[in-house]
């Protein structure tokens, strides 16, 4: 009786008042059979025994009444005053018959959510098999104890349709070999077969800024012509008057005219005058109507450098 009054402490924690109706029949359905008293619930009183009946049976009806009115104490104990003004002239088969149909809908609507998480219940791909196994035998027991318990076969195709298309080959294999196991047994099962799925490392990609303080200078592309000339445009650039830009080409010939375009862009852009025209003494500007021409203007002078480029040089 000593561990029953220990027990009951889970009943004071949580008295009946209506709506926790579910959870209150969990906890005393505990305590009854803790004290294996909980077959005075599930069944009537028996009638009592005639006069001249065997000596036995009088004793086990007596026994039964006396389990009867513990268990019935109990009950009483574990509920509000309003419940218990309710129940206290009844024994304790009929306190619960009379419960059940006071809060049926309660438990009805308890069902109907546990029942609907469960169906929809859905493993997501990289999940842990462990916490949704455990999380969907967790409904299926609670479901049994509200009244609608499932056989075996039902909950393991439960547990094996709600996995994603990384067991698929697990459900064939089980199905294959006509495999029936209990609840924990498919969940060990379970995660042995993900410990040996192979790991999957995602591919990081990492962009990195790079520091803008020096920049390298690149060339502008280079288009080729179908003679092989190189064509360039260096005048598209904003140009520096103090810096110095470089025309490459392919033909001596060729070399006078360009620099022509290039002058002409040069001082459109600039406002400003070539002053000084730098050459290797090749000839390309020391022909005699070229010569003359520059003479005229005075605006140049000759002077040697690299022999692979023609440099125009030009200031403030």
């Amino acid at each position: 009786m000593s561990s029953a009054l220990s027990l009951c402490s889970i009943l004071d924690a949580n008295k009946l008042t209506g709506p926790n109706f579910a959870d209150w029949l969990r906890n005393l359905r505990i305590v009854l059979k803790s004290e294996k008293l909980d077959h005075v619930i599930n069944s009537p009183l028996p009638k009592a025994p005639v006069d001249d009946a065997p000596y036995d049976e009088h004793q086990a009806h007596r026994s039964w009444m006396d389990e009867a009115n513990v268990a019935q104490c109990i009950m009483l104990a574990s509920m509000n005053s309003e419940l218990q003004k309710q129940h206290e002239y009844m024994d304790a088969y009929t306190i619960l018959i009379h419960l059940q149909e006071l809060y049926h809908v309660e438990g009805r609507t308890a069902r109907y959510e546990i029942s609907k998480e469960l169906f929809r219940c859905k493993m997501a791909e990289g999940t842990s098999v462990n916490d949704h196994v455990l999380k969907m035998i967790n409904l299926i027991e609670r479901l049994g104890q509200l009244g609608f318990v499932m056989d075996g076969e039902l909950s393991q195709d439960l547990v094996l349709q709600s996995l994603p298309d990384s067991f698929s080959q697990f459900v064939v294999n089980f199905h294959m070999n006509k495999m029936d196991v209990s609840l924990p047994e498919l969940h060990n099962m379970l995660k042995t077969a993900e410990s040996s799925f192979p790991s999957k490392k995602s591919s990081v990609l990492l962009i990195g800024e790079g520091s803008t303080s020096k920049k390298r200078k690149r060339a502008p592309p280079k288009k080729k012509k179908k003679g092989g000339e190189n064509k360039t445009n260096p005048a598209k650039a904003k140009v520096d008057p103090k810096s110095t830009a470089v025309c490459f080409h392919c033909n001596k010939s060729e070399a006078f005219e360009k620099f022509k375009e290039y002058k002409n862009e040069v001082e459109k852009q600039t406002k400003r005058s070539i002053k000084t025209l730098r050459s290797d003494r090749g000839g390309e500007y020391l022909l005699e109507w070229r010569v003359s021409r520059l003479s005229q203007r005075k605006w140049y002078s000759l002077s040697v450098d690299s022999s692979i480029y023609s440099t125009v040089k030009w200031g403030i």
